[in-house]
């Protein structure tokens, strides 16, 4: 024992470094200055299709030459077309084309095609909603109108329709639902 005391105290006890966590001052949060970004307003006009149109297949240019005959009215260099899933999208470049446009739409009807503004509603998607709530009594199944009262309940607004998004199988036991909000109330 002796000869392992002498050792120990030649050598003195060694403790592993254990860091030292040092106390920062965090930076006060700071209030923000910049107001909430304005909602934008979407001005593009849509041409809708059916499913099996023969327009479908143009490119945008020969959507162009269709509408300019159709119309006779000829789209500026200022517009720009962009093909999207369901129909194509015509961005004006002032306002003027626009209503010029809009005003002779009635005409594309002749070749069972829309033209119509953007819609004035935003939709909000509510993920993995349970498809039943079971209580002491029983199940209660989740529809629409449940969803709508609760989101008033935590919004205070209702919505103008709810519906449910996707696809899903009826034995899932989650859901997912979109509630459509007009565009003036989300902001």
């Amino acid at each position: 024992i002796a000869q392992y005391m002498a050792t120990v105290a030649r050598n003195r006890l060694r403790q592993k470094a254990v860091p030292t966590a040092k106390a920062v001052p965090r930076a006060a949060a700071k209030a923000p200055n910049k107001e909430a970004p304005k909602a934008k307003v979407d001005k593009r006009l849509f041409l809708r299709l059916e499913k099996e149109h023969p327009w479908r297949q143009l490119s945008p240019s020969g959507i162009r030459r269709q509408i300019r005959d159709g119309l006779q009215c000829s789209l500026s260099s200022a517009c720009s077309i962009h093909r999207l899933r369901t129909s194509f999208a015509i961005l004006t470049g002032s306002e003027n084309i626009r209503e010029r446009l809009l005003d002779a739409a009635p005409k594309l009807s002749d070749f069972n095609a829309k033209l119509e503004e953007a819609s004035k509603l935003v939709a909000f998607r509510i993920a993995n909603v349970p498809a039943t709530i079971k209580s002491l009594d029983c199940a209660h199944t989740v529809d629409g109108e449940w969803i709508s009262l609760e989101i008033y309940r935590k919004t205070r607004q209702f919505p103008i329709m709810v519906r449910l998004h996707g696809t899903c199988r009826l034995e899932a036991p989650y859901r997912n639902w979109e509630a459509l909000f007009a565009r003036d109330s989300v902001l």
